[in-house]
């Protein structure tokens, strides 16, 4: 069955059960009363190896504080935009249109209007986040090539060498 997008874009949270279908872009099956106890993971019998894949590691990102997800009625819940973001971050997969109707809601929640054709996501990939041991790092290797390559001298105040890198 097709994932009806805009059902579960509107939705304010998702079980881990559910969000582990819906990012692989599947409808959620609903398992009858009691039969999570035969399968291991929690999830209802019949669903792809795939998905089952995904909810062990949201779970586990769950347990480990990496998802930010919250206990109602005995039941983990994550909210559609928390999810977007954990896979844009780990690389998972997570369907374009459902992306775009999360992020459209979030941007309108947020008081912005409806995004246009062009406009950026209200999310972006947070992959390329440093942290701070890695920024400097990184800001040693840039003057480290500013030195050794363009004559850079940290040490004045006024320096030659931004005027000699916007001439190239």
């Amino acid at each position: 069955m097709e994932l009806d997008v805009l059902h579960w874009s509107l939705k304010a949270y998702w079980t881990l059960e559910e969000a582990a279908q819906i990012c692989l872009g599947l409808e959620p099956l609903q398992a009858p009363e009691g039969e999570y106890a035969g399968n291991s993971v929690g999830l209802p019998p019949g669903v792809p190896m795939a998905v089952e894949e995904l909810y062990d590691s949201i779970c586990r990102a769950q347990v480990m504080g990496d998802l930010d997800c919250r206990e109602v009625n005995s039941t983990f819940v994550v909210r559609p935009l928390a999810l977007l973001d954990w896979c844009y971050l780990h690389g998972y997969v997570f369907g374009e249109d459902l992306a775009y109707e999360i992020e459209e809601l979030a941007r309108i929640k947020a008081g912005g209007s409806p995004a246009k054709a062009g406009d950026g996501p209200v999310t972006e990939p947070k992959g390329n986040d440093l942290n701070l041991k890695e920024r400097e790092s990184m800001v040693t290797i840039i003057i480290g090539m500013a030195v050794a390559n363009y004559g850079h001298d940290p040490k004045l105040q006024r320096n030659g060498t931004a005027k000699k890198l916007s001439q190239i």
